[in-house]
């Protein structure tokens, strides 16, 4: 039944994806300079999701499958590899600037005239075994190549989430997360992309509507994504090269103990002041306030608390939050979370479940039980 639909889900697909990507290409972005590597990733992908919305519209107009199913199999090839790599330029650049670089690019290019030059010799001068063999080459060095840059972003991804982490005392990775679903969809899609290259139209068919869902949901969060862009931009230059700036200061730090030891004095005298309840706090403030470097800061708090910033300021806090509900037992979860550093009661809320395993009213309700039994 589906064959039946497979040109016009290919025509309709191709329409809006074709649209959502050129949008993006050509859509009003802030000129602000700290936009400018956002503008760069969005015309990237925005060219990718434009490329896929061309092949849905070639492959509606020359129905290759039924005529030169070879030659539908290259196509899909071509354009799949190249939206694979430009997408991959495009999602990791947003947390891993120096990613787009010389080196980089013309190595990009020499594979994929390669793989293009296998496929279309397969497609175009051979027939049977060889045709095959020369299609399934290039599909193996695609689905590689997807694995290779599947691992880089990964790897960044968490890289990324742990420097956030180490910087902002609320959770504001989770502005993040839509990047890698948006790369676990990609990724299912480009794996799927080498291996259905070979398939029958009606599973062609499900897998461009599957595609027009993922390029929609990366329309959407692209477009979203402006909101918070600001505040997670400065820490996506912590990746250039932070392996090696992580050791030196490491290092320096091993060196100099006096660093540590007086660190650790300002830290208790803070702590005792109850500066952790201030809403909003980064360690790149708390930095300034002790007079210290913003890293040795964070290398001290990972290694003596065991803990990122954020898990350290969120566990001050619900301790803090303990003392608050069992002496202001008329104040509601909205007055407590917003007098220990919450901006909604929701987040305070979450955050304590999950730290406690239950919610603070049930927590209070518990600890009050106990004093009176005690009583």
């Amino acid at each position: 039944m589906l064959e039946l639909y497979y040109l016009d889900t290919l025509l309709i697909c191709g329409v809006i994806v074709t649209f959502l990507g050129g949008y993006l290409c050509f859509g009003t972005v802030p000129q602000k300079e700290i936009f400018r590597d956002y503008r760069r990733s969005r015309k990237i992908i925005g060219a990718t999701i434009f490329i896929w919305g061309l092949q849905y519209l070639f492959l509606a107009k020359v129905n290759f499958r039924t005529t030169a199913p070879q030659l539908a199999t290259a196509v899909n090839l071509s354009m799949y590899y190249a939206g694979a790599l430009l997408f991959g330029m495009g999602i990791i650049s947003l947390i891993k600037k120096d990613y787009i670089n010389k080196r980089q690019t013309i190595t990009d290019i020499i594979k994929y005239i390669f793989v293009l030059c296998i496929t279309w010799i397969g497609a175009i001068f051979h027939e049977g075994r060889v045709c095959n063999g020369f299609l399934i080459t290039a599909a193996i060095i695609f689905g590689g190549d997807s694995v290779r840059m599947t691992i880089i972003f990964f790897k960044n991804y968490f890289k990324t989430v742990r420097n956030i982490d180490n910087y902002y005392s609320d959770n504001i990775a989770n502005f993040i997360k839509w990047i890698y679903k948006c790369v676990s969809s990609i990724c299912m899609m480009g794996i799927l992309g080498a291996i259905l290259a070979f398939a029958p139209k009606w599973i062609i068919t499900i897998y461009a509507v599957g595609g027009l869902i993922v390029f929609t949901f990366i329309f959407n969060c692209l477009q979203n994504y402006l909101i918070q862009y600001e505040k997670i931009e400065p820490i996506m230059g912590d990746n250039v090269d932070s392996e090696k700036k992580q050791e030196n200061e490491s290092e320096f730090l091993k060196n100099n103990i006096h660093v540590f030891s007086e660190i650790k004095i300002l830290m208790e005298r803070w702590i005792e002041d109850k500066k952790f309840k201030t809403n909003g706090i980064t360690i790149q403030q708390l930095a300034l306030e002790f007079g210290t470097n913003r890293t040795y800061l964070s290398e001290f708090i990972n290694s003596e608390y065991k803990q990122s910033f954020r898990e350290w300021i969120g566990e001050l806090r619900i301790e803090e939050a303990k003392r608050y509900l069992l002496e202001s037992k008329g104040a509601t979860m909205l007055e407590i979370a917003e007098a220990i550093g919450y901006t909604t009661s929701s987040h305070f809320i979450r955050s304590f479940t999950s730290k406690e395993g239950i919610s603070p009213s049930k927590w209070r309700e518990t600890a009050t039980n106990s004093e009176e039994i005690i009583v």
